[in-house]
């Protein structure tokens, strides 16, 4: 019966830190559970297939289109583009966003005339659009979630801490 008290007691110190755990998780990792992360993801993919879109007809005109001054005009926003980086829709959220922020600037800049001669000035106002209410979404969420509570991951880690060595303290007697 000494065995059997032996593993209830570590059950329960187990069970402890298991509890402290996933409190000190769910403090440190907020953002994960933040009702508007489905929203940025949905956000995000839009804004994704509207680059993507906007770009792969750029590319495709800057080497395919019939007209030599569309060939030209797509060309040159084709290249700017590719200044920025491949694969910008792989990008980390922020680093997204920067980005097309600056594509944006040089689109609605020196490349304007370009712009509107592909008749392309609606496509780049979606994303636009698109870039923006991402990225006000995402700094609300960053808002909402930074809500940090001085003093309570310290408190969380010592809790855990405590939860830890009373278990180790069990194993340590029985072994």
């Amino acid at each position: 019966d000494q065995t059997r008290a032996m593993e209830f007691t570590v059950s329960s110190r187990r069970d402890d830190l298991e509890k402290e755990m996933d409190k000190l998780n769910d403090a440190w990792q907020p953002e994960l559970g933040s009702e508007m992360t489905p929203e940025i993801a949905a956000l995000d993919q839009q804004r994704d297939l509207s680059f993507n879109g906007f770009k792969m007809t750029v590319d495709n005109w800057a080497t395919n289109h019939y007209d030599p001054a569309w060939r030209e005009a797509a060309y040159i926003i084709s290249d700017n583009i590719a200044a920025h980086g491949d694969k910008i829709y792989l990008m980390r959220y922020q680093q997204q966003t920067a980005t097309l922020n600056a594509i944006i600037h040089d689109l609605e800049g020196d490349m304007n005339p370009q712009l509107i001669l592909l008749g392309l000035e609606d496509w780049l106002s979606q994303i636009t659009t698109l870039n923006s209410e991402f990225n006000q979404k995402y700094v609300e969420r960053a808002q909402a979630v930074s809500g940090y509570q001085p003093g309570l991951i310290e408190e969380l880690i010592g809790t855990a801490t405590a939860a830890f060595r009373a278990l180790k303290i069990l194993f340590e007697a029985r072994f």
